[in-house]
């Protein structure tokens, strides 16, 4: 399927015959995604909140369906949740990095971040690679700090090829 390119004027995108994203009000997005993101680590974002202002919260639909959510716009996605009993989080995935490349600036990182211990591997199989700060904090022996931390949430993450 064709994507469309990003426009802050455009509220809803196709990513397959499927599944499609839509303009999320931040108000009700942060408070599925402060519940569904990861208990585990709200507490690390208790300051900041999950309901910010930015046009980039996207409701992600399964048909009519709500599934999950995500921030996304050109070169940067993070807060990626799904909601229960969705199961199908590696396609969707997928589909996202499709939308994300399509969008992007290819001369210019992209990125996603915040991604969840439980997420990683999920990101791997889609392609993702760790960037070079976080190859560096690993090779150096930081892994247990990182996990003692709870940085593993901010992850910077890097797409490598198409």
């Amino acid at each position: 399927m064709k994507n469309t390119g990003w426009s802050a004027d455009i509220h809803d995108y196709a990513l397959s015959s499927e599944y499609a994203i839509q303009l999320a009000d931040p108000e009700e997005w942060g408070k599925y995604c402060s519940v569904y993101y990861n208990m585990r680590y709200i507490g690390f974002f208790r300051e900041e909140g999950f309901n910010a202002s930015l046009r980039n919260a996207y409701w992600i639909y399964k048909g009519e369906s709500k599934v999950g959510g995500v921030r996304i716009a050109p070169n940067v996605m993070y807060h990626l949740f799904y909601i229960p009993p969705f199961q199908d989080s590696f396609e969707v995935l997928k589909l996202l990095k499709q939308l994300l490349m399509s969008w992007s600036d290819r001369t210019k990182p992209i990125k996603t971040y915040e991604i969840l211990s439980d997420q990683v591997d999920l990101y791997a199989r889609a392609g993702f690679w760790p960037d070079e700060f976080r190859l560096l904090a690993i090779s150096r022996g930081l892994r247990n700090l990182v996990k003692k931390t709870k940085l593993q949430i901010v992850i910077l993450i890097a797409l490598k090829g198409a």
